[in-house]
């Protein structure tokens, strides 16, 4: 996976006091997270960025629909996500009815969608999910244990639900996904109500992060910037866009571009 640069500007005073609350960014984390805010430093604000980025990717990568593809069997349905060479892989997602009110499963296969990430592993689909008649998501409840994402050359592993609402409204794909689940392996750290709020456009999807990331550190609220961030198609990363991370006495402004994270801190 390509190296991204990470330029930091930290504006004065906001280091004050902070001297001596430690947060490295990358300290062991045990069988359960820290329920404090993270003092946002220097140190770790890099940690915290690219974490909600590959929380951001891994979420738009994982999701269904909105249109899945019909098989020989009218409650098996398949979603091919990238398109193009490399040969890439698939999702199969078997329900208990072609539509409306439906429960089941989804087996990812090297499944990604030309995000510089691939799933394997299995979903269940939960009996509060909504299908539309033809292969339309409507809505699509999974719950997970262990679903697997590569990365170039990290691996990580996913446990919990998320929720993927389909509302589009032409000319563009919308859904707006919700996630809660506990991240381990290359990557360690936990997601509450992390959002994706996705446009799907040709080339690229544009979207909005918002919810609470923890870390061995504590945790921050990432709050959206005044515009949507970008994941063009295909890429390995989000690009022109910021978000805002709220710790216990700082605020980082975390600017992504192609290749580059730059992040401001400020006291609260």
């Amino acid at each position: 996976m390509p190296i991204r640069q990470v330029l930091i500007v930290v504006s004065l005073g906001a280091l004050t006091g902070l001297s001596s609350c430690g947060g490295g960014g990358g300290g062991s984390v045990g069988p359960t997270f820290p329920i404090t805010p993270a003092n946002l430093t220097s140190a770790n604000a890099p940690s915290f960025a690219r974490f909600a980025e590959l929380a951001a990717r891994a979420g738009a990568t994982a999701r269904l629909g909105e249109f899945l593809n019909s098989t020989a069997s009218p409650t098996t349905f398949t979603d091919t996500g990238c398109v193009g060479a490399p040969p890439t892989g698939i999702a199969t997602v078997t329900l208990t009815a072609p539509s409306g009110p439906v429960s089941g499963s989804a087996a990812y296969t090297n499944f990604d969608r030309c995000y510089g990430m691939r799933v394997n592993g299995t979903a269940n689909i939960a009996n509060t999910s909504q299908m539309i008649a033809g292969g339309r998501v409507d809505l699509m409840n999974l719950t997970f244990s262990g679903l697997t994402f590569t990365a170039g050359n990290e691996t990580f592993q996913a446990s919990g639900s998320a929720s993927v609402d389909w509302t589009s409204v032409a000319p563009a794909s919308t859904y707006l996904m919700t996630v809660n689940a506990t991240v381990s392996g290359s990557a360690s750290f936990r997601l509450e109500n992390f959002q994706i709020n996705s446009q799907i456009v040709p080339g690229r999807e544009e979207l909005f992060i918002s919810g609470r990331l923890t870390t061995g550190d504590g945790f921050v609220d990432i709050g959206i910037g005044p515009t949507r961030l970008e994941l063009p198609i295909p890429s390995n990363g989000l690009q022109n866009g910021q978000i805002t991370m709220t710790g216990a006495t700082t605020i980082a402004t975390v600017i992504y571009s192609a290749g580059t994270t730059t992040i401001t801190i400020v006291p609260r």
